[in-house]
């Protein structure tokens, strides 16, 4: 079971597969290893880096197991809900006025968020089952999450 705490880290420019590849063997699996052993299933969306061939061979090669993706269901993926609750603290304030204040803004909303809302993101874990249910129910359609 994760600890429900959030970590990040700033990326700038557009980013490739080589980018995601680094952060998800210099930070990322290290800190789901961490909480959930050597024995889980990644989930990620479609974007072209996440599914690149050498991306594919970068879990291949780690032995990482994937969860299969629907193509339009945003709703599985639990980081689309700390992302709305991210930037309602981010931007619920008023216009930022450039990259220096949208990182401190971000460092303290996520800040905030684990002394305070560690639990949403475990509960927010504990729903996937039932949200995998729920589409295969649906037929892959979208579900109210």
């Amino acid at each position: 079971m994760p600890n429900g705490l959030l970590s990040y880290t700033i990326m700038k420019g557009r980013q490739k597969t080589e980018d995601y590849i680094r952060i998800l063997s210099s930070r990322a699996l290290k800190i789901i290893e961490l909480n959930l052993g050597k024995d889980f299933i990644f989930q990620q969306d479609n974007c072209p880096i996440h599914k690149s061939a050498l991306a594919k061979k970068f879990f291949k090669d780690s032995k990482v197991t994937l969860l299969d993706w629907p193509p339009y269901s945003p709703d599985l993926n639990l980081i689309e809900n700390v992302w709305a609750i991210l930037s309602q603290e981010i931007y619920g304030s008023g216009t930022i006025k450039n990259l220096k204040e949208l990182e401190y803004k971000l460092k303290l909303a996520i800040t905030n968020f684990n002394e305070t809302k560690g639990s949403v993101t475990e509960n927010l874990y504990k729903s996937i089952p039932a949200r995998l249910c729920e589409v295969l129910q649906c037929h892959g359609e979208r579900i109210k999450y």
